[in-house]
């Protein structure tokens, strides 16, 4: 297992070896392209260290987290191409502009955030409907960890949102809404950023 401690060339071949196991994924293989990152995680002990130290990853990191909980299987992925397409994209142009020496500042916490925006690209179920204070298109359905219930959050300006679209300040741990949860409510869905071009379809099924 990795401690808390660790060089900062010692987290960055370990980003290395997760690009490198990601890039053969195939474009419509979603699940195994998640049961890699997750393999990887377990069997490197890559993110032990923050149950050692502290951290909460409910709030830090919940995409992460539902990951290693073994339920991606729950995941609503909207376009499985555009999210290993993006994933790879991201992981392998930051890599290869890294700057050569070993002494590159990177830590734990930068490759959990990584990892967790990386989860978030299969997690995240977006609603088919305008943010009621921004007026954009980037509400995202979450669950209330302590509450269970779904609310909606803007990727854009960030503002929070009953079920029934009444502004909240939350103050719970929150998570991206899983299929039992949006089944459960029958909530209407949307492809943005490119995505849902057919799984509003298959989402019953």
């Amino acid at each position: 297992m990795i401690g808390s401690q660790g060089s900062e060339s010692m987290w960055w071949r370990y980003r290395r070896q997760l690009v490198d196991l990601l890039l053969p994924t195939a474009e419509d293989r979603p699940l195994e392209f998640l049961q890699t990152v997750s393999n990887w995680a377990k069997v490197n002990g890559v993110f032990y260290s923050f149950s050692l130290s502290g951290w909460n990853m409910e709030v830090t990191y919940p995409s992460l987290l539902l990951l290693l909980s073994d339920r991606a299987g729950e995941f609503v992925i909207e376009d499985p191409k555009l999210a290993i397409n993006e994933s790879k994209r991201v992981l392998q142009q930051a890599y290869e502009g890294a700057p050569s020496s070993v002494h590159h500042v990177y830590s734990v916490v930068d490759l959990a955030s990584e990892v967790d925006w990386i989860v978030a690209q299969f997690a995240i179920v977006t609603a088919d409907e305008a943010c009621p204070r921004c007026k954009q298109s980037g509400l995202e359905y979450w669950v209330d960890s302590v509450m269970n219930t779904i609310m909606f959050s803007c990727s854009e300006c960030g503002g929070e949102f009953t079920i029934d679209r009444r502004a909240i300040v939350n103050t719970h741990p929150v998570r991206p809404a899983l299929r039992q949860d949006l089944q459960k409510e029958s909530l209407s869905l949307r492809g943005d950023r490119g995505k849902k071009s057919w799984w509003a379809k298959t989402l019953w099924q």
